[in-house]
């Protein structure tokens, strides 16, 4: 009797270890470099700790994912409080500098010193969603560029394609939703990543951020 007790007791054991290693969930991988970046120190030691951001290009066949993505991207280095951040609207563009931007992707260096000055910012983000998918699997690829207001220098590029197709991105997922993310109502856990178009945008910002 009491080795079917003993045994009873094992297996019971056992089961409470199942069930508790399955709501753990598997073991945090390893993070993926997933961006491409160039950073570098303007000629003029110029210090940014103030930008101004520009609204985001759309590159893909649907413009209202720039406006989303660059709210994502905002809302990481808000996070990450790597600058004080403005955030510019179409109005501070006149015609020409719109038409060059939105539909050439080129800022020009004075519009760039006029920005700064303006809003007394240290340096200018403009950047461009040169990929979007919003179903499973999801993909975002952007682009940010930041000059320095001191001499209109560019001195942060930062590229990255974010694709849920690949393996690679998804283990990156993972790791991002295991140490970065806010993880509290969420039952799917770091998969909940893969299924939502804001928490994806989410993941993919904040990895381009990681590279400032």
């Amino acid at each position: 009797m009491a080795r079917i007790i003993v045994l009873v007791f094992g297996a019971l054991a056992l089961a409470s270890c199942s069930v508790v290693g399955h709501y753990l969930g598997e073991p945090t991988p390893k993070p993926v470099t997933v961006a491409v970046s160039y950073r570098s120190p303007t000629v003029d030691g110029h210090k940014i700790r103030r930008v101004a951001v520009l609204p985001f290009r759309d590159d893909t066949v649907h413009p209202e994912h720039a406006a989303g993505v660059q709210r994502a991207f905002v809302d990481a280095l808000n996070r990450r409080q790597a600058f004080e951040v403005i955030e510019i609207g179409y109005d501070d563009l006149n015609a020409r500098e719109e038409q060059a931007y939105f539909r050439g992707g080129l800022v020009a260096k004075a519009t760039l010193m006029r920005l700064s000055k303006t809003y007394n910012a240290d340096g200018v983000i403009y950047g461009v969603v040169t990929r979007y998918r919003a179903y499973e699997p999801m993909a975002i690829g952007i682009r940010i560029s930041l000059a320095s207001a001191g001499a209109g220098d560019l001195v942060w590029e930062a590229n990255g394609l974010f694709d849920a197709a690949e393996a690679l991105v998804v283990q990156d997922v993972h790791n991002w939703y295991d140490t970065q993310a806010d993880r509290s109502d969420h039952l799917e856990r770091w998969r909940s990543v893969l299924m939502s178009p804001n928490r994806f945008s989410a993941y993919a910002c904040s990895r381009i951020v990681d590279t400032w």
